[in-house]
């Protein structure tokens, strides 16, 4: 645990999205109180909870010291949305930094000393990103378990310093949106709000942060640990979902009409990797036959902007352009390693392959 000290100035907002979260709150709130002193102010919303989450949350913040308490406020509403707890968040800090955590998750014992370890007195701090990785539990783990699989969502490894075309590239392809694997610098929120009427706000808002972004410190660290939720949209899309995640491309694809040069090619560029998105979960909702109509229907809308740009597209993602269909196979195959292995081994296959490698 960091040394509390009396004089320290707040410098990090920390945003609890609480709803139907009373297994799993206590230890996500005392991952954060435990471990860090008055530098870290947190702001809990209980968002329409139908369980005894806000009890749960009350009754803990009761057992807190009186300094712990006066750095946390909670705040009880109507449910509205993940969303729109964060746009509360980012509203009511008045911190330099603000990072977010989710009820069913919680920070890994070392994430507050590593953070200053990476930062150094935070007084001085001038970073606009910090971003670092995961552990995944899918079993839900209870509370006291630390078993976890690492999850690499930062594609930078080890890095502090400018923000670079190249490495605003690899972040793009790597296309992890979680708004939780960072610490931002408030001031990158400034007219930007997380989207309140669309699932997957993340993937809408956060991009449009590293446009803004100048510096950044990552860590192959994992810092956070990740409860699974394996009925969750990602695993069951509905198809709300899939038309949400439609529109955030058409979004990414008005802001690159926005942008210049490399920006806007990061930006054309993030649409393609979420047309990926968008396949898998066609695929799932669809199957690997009917979503292909609704698939050849969204690359229609980027080709004529990827056409106009000096984009060079991941492989998985080249493959999907030129054909969904062959795309899609390849998704079936993954999934039956046999059926994968009699295929690649045909000459039609590696023909192909050949083709594309030099395409």
């Amino acid at each position: 645990m960091s040394t509390p000290s009396e004089e320290q100035k707040p410098w990090l907002t920390v945003g609890i999205a609480a709803y139907n979260s009373a297994p799993y709150i206590r230890r996500t709130i005392n991952s954060v109180i435990q471990q860090t002193d008055n530098g870290v102010r947190v702001i809990i919303v209980n968002d329409g909870s139908r369980d005894d989450t806000l009890a749960r949350i009350n009754d803990l913040v009761d057992s807190y010291n009186t300094g712990d308490r006066q750095r946390i406020t909670v705040i009880d509403q109507t449910n509205a949305g993940v969303a729109a707890v964060r746009n509360i968040a980012i509203t009511k800090a008045d911190t330099p930094y603000i990072t977010f955590l989710d009820g069913d998750d919680y920070w890994l014992d070392h994430y507050y000393d590593s953070v200053l370890s990476l930062i150094g007195d935070p007084d001085q701090a001038d970073f606009d990103l910090l971003e670092y990785n995961v552990l995944e539990d899918r079993r839900l783990l209870e509370p006291e378990q630390r078993e976890g699989r690492f999850v690499r969502f930062n594609p930078l490894g080890n890095y502090r310093g400018p923000l670079r075309p190249e490495q605003l590239e690899k972040i793009m392809v790597a296309s992890k949106w979680y708004v939780w694997t960072r610490i931002y610098r408030s001031t990158l929120f400034d007219d930007l709000k997380f989207p309140v009427d669309l699932h997957y706000e993340d993937m809408m808002l956060v991009p449009q942060l590293y446009l803004r972004a100048r510096t950044i410190i990552t860590t192959e660290d994992p810092l956070i640990a990740y409860r699974i939720n394996l009925g969750g949209q990602v695993c069951n899309p509905a198809q709300r979902d899939i038309d949400d995640v439609a529109r955030i491309i058409g979004i990414h694809l008005d802001i690159a009409r926005q942008q210049r040069g490399h920006a806007r090619d990061m930006m054309i560029l993030l649409a393609c990797q979420s047309a990926l998105y968008y396949k898998i979960m066609t695929n799932i909702r669809q199957g690997y036959i009917g979503s292909l109509g609704p698939i050849r229907h969204l690359l229609s809308t980027i080709r004529p902007m990827l056409s106009d740009s000096n984009v060079h597209l991941p492989t998985k993602t080249r493959l999907l352009f030129i054909s969904p269909l062959a795309s899609n196979l390849y998704t079936w195959l993954k999934t039956r390693p046999q059926a994968a292995r009699n295929v690649m081994a045909t000459p039609t296959f590696r023909k192909f392959l050949g083709r594309q490698q030099h395409t």
